[in-house]
């Protein structure tokens, strides 16, 4: 119903508003981009684009790639739940998947020509916007491999030959500030300079119950920029910059938003075996007869403190359960965790572009490209307060002490149960807490080189591209992970990662008066090489229980000496048995584009593509499995066929213009979670093929002579056609294939924005804006799967529902007698304060929480602009 309502109210609008086009007189102004890497006509170029210019990017507050989420159509994601400026980023329903160093992302993001090779700090803030390009569909010819989606080119303004400069101050609800300022000016006749900043910060959104820890999603980031444009000739033209960008913050929000059942409850869930429900009170149930036979037969026989305390554990457990049952799908409440989840990074980014113009109709174009990327974090995974004092003991060490009192814990005679239990009470009690999930430490360092030749050109009724491209990059991971204590141990999946990859690709397009015929091939060969660095303590039962078997006691086992600190060195946890195994890969691939575009006159033209594309494959560095080998995934290719209409109508007042396309997927690789010596381990495997089709319809009208529309309509359809089984250990296979869904593509999706000049003088005007974006329910991971008792099972997975964002802006420009402006803005995100998920995760049975991320409230402030 809320869906009908929302396309309702929006038609309503529309419509009304159309029944006065006709006064309009105004034409729209023309769209210039360079997705061919020449400047051309967006009507004219044979590819499905969306553009936005330095307007739209203010008025919509785009910073980063993150805000395209609720700004483009067909574009979604989720930023890194352990890392604050590193987004997934998906395009017509095709995922980059985890934004990790060990997989390469599906949809390519340029900043001025140079590729950002990695998820890690791909989503920083970007300064001096002029432009943002998003390419939908395969472009594996110009933009080569992992961009089997689309691609996304942020391209920055040059400094110019005049003296310029602006400064924007703003503030807003939850503490939010913000400055920027921009200065260029010419050196000389044949030199000039720019100078950018940025700083921006703002208080959390969302409260954490732990209030030794910090709060959820602040913001506090830091940016400048620096570039510089030499002229020395007229056919020569040498572009320098170098940006730096900071991120130190508290991030997401994890919270806890679903119980799946104990695995003895499994079976009997509903659900099961491919639907098992996430809202199962199996947990608290069992925590609830474990205490009420402590209470009645353990403490009356010895009522010692640690038996009282077992039962004061157990009864903060159920209260704690009750109460987040009762806010599932909400943010209300805050989340909770047992640490301070932060994230702080650097990234900085040299990139020097030299233009030749060899003759009129020649130009050579050098792109040279480096980008060192630092990030540091902790997470607690699980979204729990595992304090002692204050937070509340997980299930599954409840369950161990509970049946240790009883006597029921599946072990040898030898062990005295009811001593094992008063020691694991008496090392939580020291310890002060049982982490259940935590990442106290997560290191990522990256480097990456580009270069890149291109040749273009035209002769006749042919124009061509042709190219030559390198890159590497070097990437190391270094890691600490505790897993419920005192039960588990902390280990590492600390590894190195280099890649080499080079490629040559050649494009050329024939005009034949109302037709042109395109046609290009990229061929590319490239390197994986990991270093598995790894290590890990003694398996679990021969560390609890190795030296009581040999005559120690219980009660003198250091149940701390398993785990380390966020501050600890790595040396400090003793290396896996593979530790230092190396692996390599090759790839290659030849991608390619064929178009024929015809014009039935100068407003109208429609196009056919036939398109390829290529992601590659690499090791899952968290992954190693001994006697095995390391886990490696195969790349992953994409044909797409792509039917488009491109129209400008009512005489310049309307640009109508739509693509249909259908695309199928070998070796789609898909992300999951496995378990490995008892821990959760994220990988990634290939799902075989998938075949999806696909509608996108922009319209762009100027309705009135001061009001300019923008709706965009994106629909997918088709999920997957081949899945990888849930195999567990003794061979029992689960096909989930008719289980297994798009992660994080709605089916349905509509952005929408109306400019309208509401008062206009010879010095001044008000401007209103409205824009905001509606999509159907999705799902965040494609399936998720377990094994339990040797039983595969499928989880059932929380749905991200439909939403809708309402956003609007209304600002005073006036220009001042220098000819300077100055503009005063009110601005409103999230209008309706919709509460709505952006990503989440299940645990599986052994850890058992479903985690949710959520978006955004409802934000406002003012901004005062002065530009000169």
């Amino acid at each position: 119903m809320k869906y009908n309502t929302n396309k309702s109210i929006l038609a309503t609008a529309v419509l009304a508003a159309l029944a006065s086009a006709n006064s309009a007189n105004a034409q729209l102004e023309e769209v210039v981009v360079t997705a061919e890497f020449r400047e051309a006509n967006i009507q004219d170029t044979p590819i499905a684009i969306e553009a936005f210019n330095s307007d739209d990017i203010r008025k919509r507050g785009i910073v980063n790639v993150k805000d395209l989420f609720n700004s483009a159509a067909g574009v979604v994601g989720y930023e890194k739940p352990t890392g604050a400026g590193s987004i997934s980023l998906n395009i017509r329903g095709i995922g980059s998947g985890n934004p990790t160093l060990w997989q390469d992302p599906a949809n390519a993001i340029y900043v001025d020509g140079v590729y950002v090779g990695k998820g890690i700090g791909n989503s920083v803030d970007a300064l001096d916007l002029e432009r943002i390009e998003i390419l939908r569909g395969p472009q594996g010819t110009l933009y080569g491999r992992n961009s089997t989606g689309g691609a996304v080119n942020f391209i920055t303004q040059k400094p110019g030959e005049e003296t310029t400069g602006s400064l924007v101050v703003s503030a807003g609800n939850y503490g939010y500030s913000s400055i920027q300022g921009r200065y260029s000016a010419p050196l000389s006749d044949t030199l000039s300079f720019a100078a950018s900043f940025q700083t921006r910060e703002r208080d959390p959104f969302f409260d954490n119950t732990n209030t030794q820890a910090e709060d959820f999603q602040g913001l506090n980031r830091d940016s400048y920029r620096l570039a510089v444009r030499w002229t020395p000739s007229d056919r020569l033209t040498a572009d320098y910059s170098f940006s730096r960008s900071e991120v130190d913050e508290n991030t997401v929000m994890l919270k806890t938003d679903g119980f799946y059942p104990t695995a003895a409850a499994v079976a009997s869930t509903p659900g099961f075996p491919d639907q098992v429900s996430f809202d199962s009170s199996s947990r608290k149930q069992t925590i609830q007869g474990l205490a009420g036979a402590v209470q009645n037969f353990v403490l009356p026989n010895a009522p010692l403190p640690q038996v009282q305390q077992f039962l004061d554990w157990s009864n903060d457990y159920v209260a704690w359960f009750d109460a987040k049952q009762a806010r599932f799908g909400s943010s209300d409440g805050g989340g909770s965790s047992d640490v301070s989840n932060r994230s702080a990074g650097e990234v900085d980014m040299h990139s020097l572009s030299l233009t030749w113009d060899l003759s009129d109709t020649m130009q050579v174009k050098s792109i040279t490209g480096y980008r060192d990327t630092t990030a540091n974090s902790s997470t607690d995974i699980d979204g729990m307060d595992n304090r002692v004092n204050g937070g509340v003991l997980h299930d599954t060490v409840l369950q161990t002490i509970g049946a240790a009192f009883l006597g029921a814990l599946p072990f040898p005679p030898q062990l005295n149960q009811f001593s094992f239990a008063l020691s694991m009470i008496d090392g939580i009690n020291e310890y002060g807490s049982t982490p259940l999930y935590s990442l106290p430490r997560e290191q990522d360092e990256y480097t990456q080189f580009s270069q890149e030749i291109q040749l273009i050109g035209e002769f006749d009724k042919v124009r061509y591209v042709a190219g030559v491209y390198y890159y590497d990059d070097s990437s190391e991971f270094r890691d600490i992970r505790s897993f419920s204590f005192p039960l588990a141990y902390s280990d590492s999946t600390s590894f190195d990662l280099d890649s080499e990859a080079m490629a040559l690709f050649g494009e050329v397009t024939w005009d034949l008066g109302n037709l042109a015929l395109t046609a290009g091939l990229r061929y590319t060969e490239e390197t994986k090489d990991v270093t598995y660095l790894h290590r890990s303590m003694p398996a679990t039962f021969d560390r609890l229980f190795g030296s009581i078997f040999s005559g120690g006691s219980v009660s003198d086992f250091d149940w701390a000496a398993s785990y380390v600190s966020a501050n600890a060195p790595l040396e400090s946890i003793p290396e896996a048995s593979y530790f230092g195994q190396k692996a390599s890969q090759d790839f290659d691939n030849l991608s390619g584009r064929l178009t024929a575009q015809y014009y039935f006159n100068d407003q109208v033209n429609v196009y056919g593509t036939f398109s390829t594309g290529y992601r590659s494959g690499g090791f899952n560095g968290s992954s190693y499995t001994p006697g095995v080998g390391p886990d490696a995934f195969d790349e992953e290719t994409i044909e797409n066929i792509e039917v488009g209409l491109k129209s400008t109508l009512l005489d310049g007042r309307a640009r109508l213009n739509a693509a249909l396309f259908r695309y199928e997927y070998t070796d789609l690789q898909v992300n999951g979670v496995s378990e490995q010596n008892g821990a959760l381990v994220s990988g990634i495997n290939n799902a075989g093929s998938t075949t999806r089709d696909g509608l996108e319809v922009a319209l762009t009208w100027q309705l009135l002579d001061n009001l300019v529309a923008n709706i965009s309509w994106t629909t997918i359809n088709g999920d997957f056609d081949n899945y990888p089984d849930n195999v567990a250990p003794n061979g029992t296979a689960q096909d989930v294939s008719n289980l297994a869904r798009r992660g994080l593509s709605p089916d349905d999706q509509v952005t929408y924005s109306f400019d309208w000049r509401l008062f206009e003088t010879a010095v001044s005007s008000v401007n209103w804006n409205i824009n905001g974006a509606w999509q159907s329910d999705t799902q965040a991971l494609l399936v998720e799967t377990d094994v339990i008792g040797g039983v595969p099972v499928a989880m059932a997975t929380r749905q991200i529902e439909e939403r809708n964002l309402l956003n609007t802006r209304v600002s005073w420009d006036y220009q001042l007698s220098s000819g300077s402006m100055l503009s005063v803005g009110a601005f409103a995100m999230n209008v309706t304060d919709e509460d709505y998920r952006t990503f989440g995760y299940g645990l599986r049975s052994g850890i058992g929480t479903n985690t949710q991320m959520y978006g955004a409230p409802r934000t406002y402030g003012l901004d005062v602009s002065y530009s000169f």
